[in-house]
C-alpha cells in the first residue's frame, strides 16, 4: 500500500548492534515521499478505496507464500494469473482489481 501513495526509498542500513535487546537480524531506514495529489487523486476517486484497498491487500497477503487462487476473486476476469504469488503483483495490479472489485 505504500508504494501506491508514496515513493519508498532505501537510505542507508542499521546494523543488528545498534540496538538493545539485539535482533537477529540487520534493519535499514526506509524513508516514504509522498506522491504528487495528481497521482493519488487519479486513482483514489471514492471516499471508500483506501478502505476497500486496505481490505485487499490484508485478504491476499494474509498467505504471502500461497497462489492468488487462494483467494476468493476473479483473477482471469481482470488479467491477472491466479498462479502468481501476492508478492508478484504491483501496486498498478492491485489499485486496478480494487476499482473492478468496488465498483
Amino acid at each position: 500500500m505504500a508504494q501506491s501513495f508514496c515513493d519508498v526509498l532505501y537510505s542507508f542500513p542499521i546494523e543488528r548492534i545498534k540496538f538493545t535487546p539485539r535482533p537477529k537480524v540487520d534493519s535499514g531506514l526506509v524513508k516514504f515521499k509522498f506522491k504528487s495529489v495528481d497521482h493519488i487523486a487519479s486513482f483514489a476517486n471514492s471516499l471508500n478505496f483506501f478502505d476497500n484497498m486496505e481490505e485487499l491487500t490484508g485478504k491476499i497477503f494474509r498467505h504471502k507464500n500461497k497462489k492468488l487462487d487462494s483467494v476468493p476473486i476473479p483473477w482471469a476476469e481482470f488479467g491477472i494469473d491466479s498462479n502468481l504469488r501476492p508478492h508478484h503483483l504491483s501496486p498498478e495490479n492491485i489499485i486496478d482489481t480494487v476499482h473492478k472489485l468496488y465498483k
